[in-house]
């Protein structure tokens, strides 16, 4: 599925009619005859409201279960494309601990102490600095899936994603984090799912 930025994947109340899944029960309504008891069916992972890109959705309750069960494991590659704020040169791997002790714990806090909280990893590479915008385009790769990990982690290093007022960066026509790429591998095959971005210019 090809997620637009500013939509939750399931509905919050039952009605409610813009997101992922209640575009299926419209034009795709046998897909959602997987994994009934929980709001995800199909859904392989989640991405945050403000995210685009690529969502994967599994059709059969086999396959899900199976898939889901071993997500760690069957996920190889999340490669994430971002829009950071001034010129980054980050490069490489980084790891980084995440709590969520912030004021009604919506905010994540990211830390070097390794007591402190969850394990949260990726890898970094600069592809182009706008001197216009004075935004760096970056591509992520996400070894684990914590809450916000993008998101608080670059603002952690001093790159806040532009369009991010909630970790510090400017105001923008939407926050700049797409999920471009998954790549699985499972019963010895590979798969790959990627959706470039459509609405990364124009800040």
């Amino acid at each position: 599925m090809d997620k637009p930025a500013n939509i939750f994947v399931h509905p919050l109340i039952y009605d409610e009619k813009n997101n992922c899944l209640s575009f299926l029960r419209a034009h795709k309504p046998a897909y959602l005859n997987v994994n009934t008891k929980n709001y995800d069916r199909g859904l392989l992972y989640r991405l945050d409201f403000e995210t685009s890109g690529v969502l994967v959705y599994v059709k059969k309750e086999e396959a899900y279960q199976f898939l889901r069960e071993n997500f760690k494991t069957i996920a190889k590659k999340k490669t994430y494309l971002c829009l950071v704020e001034g010129e980054c040169s980050l490069v490489g791997a980084f790891t980084h601990y995440f709590s969520s002790k912030d004021i009604k714990g919506k905010r994540v806090i990211v830390s070097d102490n390794q007591s402190t909280g969850d394990k949260g990893e990726l890898s970094l590479k600069a592809l182009h600095y706008d001197l216009k915008t004075n935004t760096t385009l970056m591509e992520v790769d996400l070894k684990t899936g914590l809450r916000h990990q993008v998101r608080a982690q670059l603002a952690f290093l001093g790159f806040p994603l532009r369009g991010d007022l909630f970790y510090g960066g400017k105001a923008g026509k939407r926050l700049y984090l797409h999920a471009l790429n998954y790549q699985l591998k499972f019963n010895n095959k590979n798969f790959s799912f990627e959706i470039p971005p459509k609405n990364f210019n124009g800040l």
